[in-house]
């Protein structure tokens, strides 16, 4: 469910990532984006939950942190 109590920034992030995968990835259905902040990393921690259309797979899983970087 994506309808989460997030702040700006993460609910910010969740609808861009969201919109980028269903412009850019036509092959999945995107069902849930998590993001939780992570203080400990300086970061936040995303989860993905989507289906592969037209396959009979369980549903896919992707997690990954997201860190600033300083150039």
């Amino acid at each position: 469910e994506m309808l989460r109590s997030l702040v700006g920034s993460e609910m910010c992030i969740r609808d861009r990532i969201k919109t980028l995968l269903e412009n850019f990835e036509p092959r999945i259905k995107v069902l849930d984006i998590i993001v939780n902040d992570t203080q400990d990393y300086n970061g936040l921690y995303i989860t993905i939950k989507y289906s592969i259309i037209g396959l009979p797979v369980p549903t896919q899983n992707i997690e990954f942190l997201l860190q600033p970087s300083r150039i």
